[in-house]
């Protein structure tokens, strides 16, 4: 992480107490045990080991069979009956008998009404759907699509069955669908797209064409239009088709795809929708180790300390489902850290951090990255290391970026202007905010600033806006709709209000995690004329995910800590997701990491979802705006409705 970043927040974080429960660094002390050796396994002679036994030699007869009687008998034990629900209906629709899979599932969702938000329920239902004949396939996926009480991800699927097999509807529901994915949270966006990828495979190659034939430029980058075009790369990179690489050059954009795995795995000519039977397509927590390398003395301690308890959290939560995961703090301000981290046993082959550059660097030459699969919380890896050296687990100048555009482009945005300081973090921020912005055809006006000078802002706002008087009034030549600004939050209270006085209140302001960071830690804030201000940040502290009430109850127990934010939840994320990549010795290479991070990023994050394509990280941030209290998700409706009044007023003071 940019050193500028850790500089904002460190003063506005209070010291906290490290773990009880996170093992020491020293490897002296670092527990090592070997397994009992284990007695030839017998034959499972049970109703439920005989389903498994052919379940496991592929014989999807006998076990729907099985299954199906283990799932009808209320006798079962739950374990047995929540596998056996699964399995029926799946193993009728590998057996091609769609109506009886659709039967399992309702089954299945009738003592289990919420069995149809799980992955694997709805993939099953989407691909019976499209083998059981049109007719039936409408009347099912209409009623669930006109039900807003079912999962989004289903009812995605449910529109997209439309959308395909009924002709005269494609338009009107594919323009449903887009509202329904816009107004989605990002971890609900990558579902819809998860879904509606599984369904499409299992469309006719009639299908695809028809619909490939209503994509174009201006719907390209547009859900569910990216789905169809990601499936007719998937089909035309199979026939070895010339046809492939204009299909991926029409979708392969950094932004476009909120789980850009999907795209990476077309791209590399994977399989375009690996169905997983034995985890539902989601995350499997497994026990296991992981270091992390966090600075826990020196200036940068306070934060170390907030991802240190994040992680004694996830460990905490995973002990409590059976799953015993073993953390390891390593300070990377100590002289020998990597030397501690090489002489942890080879199973704990991951490695969370380091925080700062420098290390990383260190990490790097000393050979850790070849020893240990390094996954680094810094914006950007040197030497285009990522996913073929290290790892990234943190977001991404690109990514911030890439939130607010989405968000602009909806609102209509294609100008914007640019105001910076004339700093390494100004420059930085800027140079991938206008290459971002003119790739997706917009224009972009560049100003810059001395960073902390403050006796000439009225003067630079002036400059910036094309300001003049309209009599006694003034008034803004601006030509570009946003404007981009890139320093803290602090600098924007001395700043934004010189811009107003010009006579500028039109423009959506954006700034970047800085303005997350500083708002953090602040009681009142005053927000006057920040109406149209935005900014991405990593952590909702308004969501109410399984892992977010997981991360607070855990941190709650644990006493001292405070409450939850973005470093905390970036280890508590972690330690998770190390235990669901299950990288438990020292014989993994680098394809192997990436090939694992296809399920384990399938886990639910407390912080915005982070997805993998080709071993690089993109996170979906969430977009904020300031408020008395600190700051709240965006509420785009209102959004756009106050924006349309300021720009009515602003019309009328031109009169």
């Amino acid at each position: 992480m940019n050193s500028r970043c850790f500089i904002c927040v460190l003063f506005c974080l209070l010291l906290c107490g490290c773990p009880a429960t996170i093992i020491t660094s020293d490897p002296a002390h670092t527990a090592r045990q070997t397994e009992a050796p284990r007695a030839p396994a017998r034959r499972d002679m049970s109703l439920p080991g005989q389903a498994r036994a052919a379940w496991n030699a592929g014989n999807m007869a006998e076990a729907e069979r099985l299954y199906g009687i283990i799932a009808r008998n209320p006798q079962s034990a739950p374990a047995d009956l929540a596998l056996a629900r699964e399995r029926a209906a799946v193993a009728a629709l590998i057996n091609k008998r769609p109506r009886s899979a659709l039967d399992a599932l309702d089954e299945w969702r009738a003592a289990i009404p919420d069995a149809d938000a799980q992955p694997v329920w709805q993939d099953t239902w989407g691909q019976a759907l499209m083998h059981v004949g049109d007719g039936e396939a409408l009347r099912r996926a209409g009623s669930v699509w006109k039900d807003s009480t079912r999962p989004l991800p289903l009812r995605g699927m449910a529109g997209g069955v439309i959308m395909t097999l009924s002709p005269d509807a494609t338009e009107a529901t594919a323009e449903a669908l887009n509202t329904l994915y816009e107004r989605a949270p990002a971890a609900d966006r990558a579902a819809l797209e998860q879904r509606l990828h599984a369904l499409l495979n299992h469309a006719a190659d009639a299908e695809i064409a028809r619909l490939s034939g209503f994509t174009g430029p201006e719907r390209d980058h547009l859900f569910p239009w990216t789905m169809v075009l990601l499936e007719d790369l998937v089909r035309e990179r199979g026939r070895n088709s010339a046809r492939a690489a204009q299909a991926a050059a029409r979708i392969d954009a950094p932004g476009v795809f909120a789980d850009p795995s999907l795209l990476a795995a077309a791209l590399r000519g994977g399989p375009s929708s690996p169905f997983l039977p034995e985890t539902g397509g989601q995350a499997t927590f497994n026990s296991g180790c992981t270091a992390l390398a966090l600075p826990l003395s020196g200036p940068y301690a306070p934060i170390g300390r907030k991802v240190a308890a994040g992680a004694s959290a996830a460990a905490d939560v995973l002990s409590r489902q059976g799953k015993n995961m073993t953390v390891t703090l390593v300070d990377t301000e100590a002289p020998d850290w990597i030397e501690r981290i090489n002489a942890l046993p080879p199973q704990c082959a991951t490695v969370g951090g380091p925080l700062r550059a420098p290390a990383y660097s260190a990490a790097r030459t000393s050979g850790l990255t070849a020893s240990r699969a390094v996954f680094a919380f810094l914006p950007s890896l040197e030497n285009n290391d990522e996913g073929t050296v290290a790892w990234r687990f943190f977001s991404s100048a690109e990514d911030q970026i890439s939130a607010m555009l989405r968000f602009t482009g909806r609102l209509g945005i294609t100008s914007y202007g640019v105001l910076m300081p004339d700093d390494a973090y100004g420059r930085r921020m800027s140079e991938v905010f206008t290459r971002s912005v003119q790739a997706g055809g917009g224009t972009v006006s560049l100003t810059s600033y001395a960073p902390g000078s403050t006796t000439d802002w009225s003067k630079l706002m002036g400059r910036f806006v094309g300001a003049y008087m309209a009599g006694k009034t003034p008034m803004s030549s601006a030509k570009f709709q946003a404007a981009f600004l890139p320093d803290s939050w602090q600098s924007m209270e001395t700043m934004l209000p010189y811009l107003f006085y010009q006579g500028e209140d039109r423009l959506v302001l954006m700034g970047t995690a800085l303005w997350e960071q500083g708002l953090a830690a602040r009681g009142r804030v005053n927000t006057e004329n920040m109406d149209l201000a935005i900014f991405p940040g990593a952590w909702n502290p308004h969501a109410a995910t399984a892992a977010c009430v997981e991360l607070r109850d855990a941190l709650t127990r644990a006493g001292g800590q405070g409450g939850p934010d973005v470093w905390s939840a970036l280890g508590f994320d972690f330690v998770r997701f190390a235990s669901a990549l299950n990288l438990d010795g020292p014989g993994w290479t680098p394809s192997v990491v990436n090939e694992r991070l296809a399920a384990a990023q399938l886990m639910d994050w407390s912080m915005a979802p982070i997805r993998w394509g080709g071993g690089r990280a993109a996170q979906e941030m969430f977009i904020f705006h300031p408020t008395a209290s600190g700051f709240e998700p965006v509420d785009e409706k209102a959004f756009k409705q106050r924006r349309d009044e300021i720009r009515a007023r602003y019309a009328r003071r031109r009169r």
